[in-house]
């Protein structure tokens, strides 16, 4: 797993394995990740995607310290792309390219905690 950091800019970057080598992406810049059997697809701001062979589990633990949480199983997000949150039984987010994803039961109140909301 690649990662690196601009000593010069601050920007946290990203190195995605794809077929033909790495893209760098600046971690800002992603929007979500959403699970994919082995694989995770990574949403960018321009909605340019990227298909990656690695599990959500490995960007979790790369990117908890970069204002991502995990809402559900399936979806790691970027708190800072969040545009609203609705409340339910666990409520869904909606991003910033209008995208919805729920939040699961059981992570909904560590989210609302780390988003500082109480429900």
């Amino acid at each position: 797993m690649h990662n690196m950091r601009s000593e010069t800019s601050g920007n946290f970057k990203l190195a995605l394995p794809t077929t033909d080598g790495l893209v760098f992406v600046k971690v800002k810049n992603v929007l979500y990740c959403e699970a994919s059997s082995n694989y995770t697809e990574i949403t960018m701001e321009d909605n340019k995607k990227y298909i990656v062979s690695r599990t959500l589990k490995e960007y979790e633990d790369l990117l908890e310290d970069q204002d991502f949480f995990r809402i559900h199983h399936s979806s790691l997000i970027n708190l800072n792309s969040i545009k609203k949150y609705v409340r339910g039984e666990g409520g869904y987010v909606i991003m910033s390219n209008d995208k919805s994803l729920d939040v699961s039961k059981r992570k909904k109140e560590s989210f609302l905690t780390r988003i500082g909301a109480k429900d």
